[in-house]
């Protein structure tokens, strides 16, 4: 039997297990990456645990009289994790409350596109630890409060370092850009919610949290877009960001308060009877807190990945009234005829009829005005 010299299975070897390797520790640095760069407006959760939002949704409705926002979000976690969270600041301290998932399939609903029909004819082929009023170094807890699936406490701080040791002690995720990001809320005396999803209404892999509602005054309205440097570096899976402005007039958003541009986009916006807004806001037991003539509903969605969370997105009035509609849905039905004969078509069916017609038309005249015979 021939055989190989020894140096030509032993170089290939090598170099296949050194492949094998180098792609191993690519891949497992990829991993430890992606984990510890999953924020969202800051999600909060154990050492070591990795919870990534799949989707969220917000609706934002802007009381401009009394400079009232009413934020309601939802949002879908990927996680094994047993019990997480997120944190949310306001420039006020916000009233907590719960908000009803059909909501949000409401104004789906209501922003969807339209659906069309075409026919086409076709032949054959073809919970909070602490409690309230405590006070830790700097921290104060102004509330906490169980809503739906998450327990909530709200926060008051002086100081970026306490308020994380306050987080770290309490079970929350703790890294250098985490503070970081907290120093801007801290420094512009906003309040911080940290919201923590009860282990009874964990459901892994995927947890679907209910909605919840934050009601503040604020001199603009605004969405949380802001996130630890740590979750702008490298793309991410695409979550869709899916935002529902519900105001007197037409809004546009942009990153900060200045004129940077967001890669959100509208994708809905229009007037709405007013029925439809008012339904939701006595549902969600705030008929007493809201009051509107008419509505303008605008919907923005952000698809980007990594998004540039540098500052939160703000809205203001936009000049354009002009309504915006998704592209239509068409349902193409498709009818194919049966078949025909090889020699007849559609042009020689016809001519054959009226031939027909013609010499039917003229034997019956030739008929009625032949010679008769005399008795």
């Amino acid at each position: 039997m021939a055989r190989w010299p020894s140096t030509s299975l032993r170089i290939p070897a090598a170099r296949v297990l050194l492949s094998l390797l180098a792609t191993l520790l690519i891949v497992l640095a990829l991993l430890v990456t992606a984990r510890q760069n999953l924020r969202a407006c800051a999600v909060a959760h154990p050492p070591g645990a990795y919870v990534g939002i799949a989707n969220e949704s917000a609706l934002i409705i802007w009381d401009a009289d009394t400079k009232t926002e009413h934020f309601i979000r939802r949002a879908t976690f990927d996680t094994k994790a047993d019990d997480f969270g997120f944190l949310v600041p306001t420039p006020t301290k916000p009233n907590l409350g719960e908000a009803h998932d059909y909501t949000f399939k409401m104004l789906e609903k209501i922003t969807a596109p339209e659906e069309r029909t075409s026919l086409v004819i076709m032949r054959p082929g073809e919970h909070g630890a602490a409690s309230p009023n405590e006070r830790a170094d700097t921290i104060e807890v102004v509330e906490t409060k169980r809503l739906g699936d998450f327990d909530a406490v709200v926060l008051k701080a002086d100081d970026a370092k306490a308020l994380d040791q306050w987080l770290q002690k309490n079970g929350y995720a703790s890294e250098a850009s985490l503070t970081d990001w907290l120093k801007s809320y801290v420094s512009k005396r906003w309040f911080l919610t940290a919201f923590k999803i009860a282990k009874e209404a964990k459901q892994q892999p995927r947890a679907i949290a209910s909605a919840v509602r934050m009601s503040f005054v604020t001199p603009k309205p605004f969405f949380p877009y802001s996130e630890p440097a740590s979750g702008r570096t490298i793309p991410l899976p695409q979550r869709l960001l899916r935002v529902y402005l519900l105001a007197s007039r037409p809004m546009t958003g942009t990153l900060g308060e200045g004129a940077a541009p967001w890669p959100g986009t509208t994708v809905w916006s229009g007037s709405i009877p007013k029925e439809e807004p008012d339904f939701l806001i006595y549902a969600m037991r705030m008929h007493d807190k809201i009051k509107a003539a008419a509505w303008w509903l605008t919907e923005f969605e952000d698809r980007s990945s990594p998004r540039p969370g540098t500052d939160d997105v703000y809205f203001a009035d936009s000049p354009d009234q002009v309504p915006v509609r998704r592209p239509p849905i068409t349902h193409h039905l498709i009818h194919v005829e049966a078949a025909r004969g090889p020699l007849l078509t559609d042009w020689a069916a016809t001519m054959a009829i009226v031939i027909g017609a013609v010499v039917i038309l003229l034997l019956g005249v030739v008929f009625l005005l032949r010679p008769r015979r005399s008795a």
